[in-house]
């Protein structure tokens, strides 16, 4: 490790740390929003959508037209409440963290209706803490780049270069021009945290060429990685 890189690591430590303790917080805030939706609201909805065919098969006329209406903004609430708990969930702790992420982007894919591929060889060697700021650099990133129009295929990059932890989130699709100067909330989240752990973040995007996220901060190892 050079003179340089010492200094920018050990800051590094201190601020994944510190940061650490409040994503933690908040993550178990989130988990426990996205439990109580799934018991409250979640269960009412499903108990709704199971009455409605009996209400349609009895209904005529308008009412049937009403009811099949009803049955379809009930869909619709329930595709969009599965996303609002699937985003306020954290990384699944009962798997490896390169898995659970793995499975979280599958997800989001899914729940968007894209394609995804993962390339995570370095995310379960950085610390817990590090693992938790990537998490939330990712799920930004993937709630930006979709919104540029209807990609087909997300990528997902987490890899070590150069003493770096660098992560790539790229979409292929019709892109936007110049949305590193867009004022957006994941797009300020994610350089925030580039800027808190003394790292970079970049934004390369043009029309009909899709766009990437670049998030790079000094690889802060877990216990027992070198």
């Amino acid at each position: 490790m050079t003179p340089q890189a010492a200094p920018a690591r050990g800051l590094a430590d201190d601020r994944v740390l510190l940061f650490d303790r409040i994503l933690a917080a908040e993550d178990a805030n989130r988990a426990d929003i996205a439990r109580q939706l799934h018991a409250g609201a979640a269960q009412l909805l499903a108990a709704c959508r199971m009455l409605l065919p009996v209400l349609q098969r009895d209904a005529s006329g308008n009412h049937a037209e009403a009811v099949a209406q009803l049955r379809t903004f009930t869909d619709q609430v329930a595709t969009d409440l599965h996303r609002a708990t699937f985003a306020l969930s954290p990384l699944d702790p009962a798997h490896p963290p390169a898995t659970a992420l793995a499975h979280h982007v599958a997800e989001w894919a899914t729940v968007n209706g894209a394609r995804a591929a993962t390339h995570l060889p370095a995310f379960g060697d950085v610390s817990p803490a590090l693992q938790r700021v990537v998490f939330r650099v990712v799920r930004a990133a993937l709630a930006r780049v979709i919104r540029h129009g209807p990609e087909t295929t997300v990528s997902v990059i987490v890899e070590r270069r150069a003493g770096q932890l660098a992560v790539i989130v790229s979409a292929d699709g019709p892109g936007a021009p110049d949305p590193a100067m867009e004022s957006t909330d994941n797009f300020n989240l994610i350089r925030a945290y580039a800027t808190l752990l003394a790292g970079s973040f970049d934004v390369e995007s043009t029309p009909g060429h899709g766009t990437s996220v670049y998030f790079r901060v000094p690889f802060v190892p877990a216990t027992g990685v070198s």
